[in-house]
């Protein structure tokens, strides 16, 4: 984008309006249409030509994991999963996001790459991106 790189400030569990600024211009530059940006423990953005209309859009959804995952991997919890719609600068984005830190984590190695797999699997299946990503 042709400007030097700037130090992110501390900011809880927003989003900080520098990197929803950088979206933008990386939109409007034509880097591409959809960019996706995994943000750890912020969840990820999803920056969007248009909002979807959607009844899913900020609410929080829950999501059970099946029996089998559970019985494979140990104790589960519901993801509790919102999706914000934001718009800044004339450009949109999705914000998916828990809505409280999880008390516990194994590992997180790995959670972006996961997230970017399971969206291009989903998206290479038909999915709209909005959809594939959660």
């Amino acid at each position: 984008l042709g400007r030097p790189p700037e130090a992110l400030p501390e900011s809880g569990m927003e989003i900080p309006l520098q990197v929803l600024r950088t979206l933008a211009a990386a939109r409007e530059a034509g880097l591409a249409e959809y960019i996706l940006l995994t943000l750890g423990p912020l969840g990820a953005l999803l920056a969007v030509p248009q909002l979807p209309t959607s009844p899913t859009l900020n609410c929080t959804q829950t999501f059970d994991m099946p029996n089998a995952l559970q019985c494979a991997a140990g104790d589960i919890p519901p993801l509790e999963l919102r999706i914000d719609a934001l718009s800044i600068d004339g450009s949109q984005a999705l914000w998916f996001h828990r809505q409280s830190a999880l008390t516990s984590v194994r590992d997180v190695t790995g959670a972006g790459d996961a997230l970017l797999a399971g969206t291009a699997r989903a998206f290479a299946d038909g999915w709209s991106l909005p959809e594939a990503v959660t």
